[in-house]
């Protein structure tokens, strides 16, 4: 599937959620009800991507993975080369070895083979191994019921479609945007951010983990009648708006949930 499907996919789901959680759905019963729709794993140019464990010195700028179930860890590793490898792929069939494109500095990942249908008892884990303090682009995840983990990056723009599962930091990140798309996945960033924050979800739990104090504006849209924030800021409130520390451009925050949880967190308290 496409980058776009999968986030046009996504959002569906999302807006399912919000019809079915009239009908007392758990996140569980909508990922078990609606797996098989997005568990599709096709894409164009197939033929030009390797299977299995992928190597390269040539330069990475950016890094996209579509991945099912299991998990995606991000580890630091040796200066100039990028490595790719999964666990959990011992026995399976080739075309269920994921799949990988390196093309005009973008790597492209995917969970299996084009055409490949019916997923879900396919568990297994990528590890992506970059250089410690290599720039990135961006970085871009969709997945449906995936565990992510992040190691210490520099990203200009961090993109996260998901459906269930998590995504946590191992240690501060240098983010110049954050974007994340959810529909129960909790997600947990850590770091200095720089340009923004905007985070949607339905269900899931979001964390911001700051390493210092800095001045921002969080706009949070919520449709559940409790609170749902949790802050080690103090904070103007306005509406729906909160604003820590004077600044003429304050950090921007935006989260829209249904009925997740945010907290904003400083690092040492």
């Amino acid at each position: 599937m496409t980058k776009n499907t999968i986030g046009r996919r996504i959002r569906m789901l999302a807006l399912a959620a919000l019809l079915l959680s009239a009908l007392f759905l758990s996140a569980c019963d909508l990922t078990e009800l609606l797996s098989m729709g997005v568990t599709d794993m096709t894409y164009e140019n197939a033929e030009l991507y390797t299977a299995g464990t992928f190597e390269t010195k040539a330069p990475v700028t950016e890094i996209f993975i579509a991945w099912v179930y299991g998990g995606i860890v991000f580890e630091t590793g040796e200066a100039g080369t990028v490595r790719l490898y999964e666990e959990g792929a011992e026995g399976l069939q080739d075309e269920l070895v994921f799949r990988s494109l390196l093309r005009d500095g973008k790597l492209d990942v995917r969970y299996t083979s084009s055409g490949q249908f019916r997923l879900k008892n396919v568990k297994k884990t990528l590890h992506v191994v970059i250089p410690e303090g290599q720039h990135f682009t961006k970085i871009a995840v969709s997945s449906v019921n995936t565990e992510t983990v992040l190691c210490p990056m520099e990203a200009d723009e961090a993109a996260f479609e998901l459906v269930a599962g998590s995504v946590t930091s191992k240690g501060p990140g240098v983010f110049g945007k954050i974007v994340v798309d959810s529909t129960s996945a909790d997600v947990a960033f850590a770091g200095t951010f720089l340009n923004g924050v905007d985070l949607v979800t339905v269900s899931g739990n979001m964390e911001l983990l700051f390493d210092r104090d800095v001045p921002f504006k969080l706009t949070f849209n919520r449709a559940s009648t409790k609170s749902g924030l949790y802050s080690d800021f103090e904070t103007k409130q306005n509406g729906r708006a909160f604003t820590h520390g004077e600044s003429e451009s304050p950090l921007p925050i935006v989260v829209s949930s249904m009925s997740g949880s945010l907290s904003l967190r400083l690092a040492g308290k």
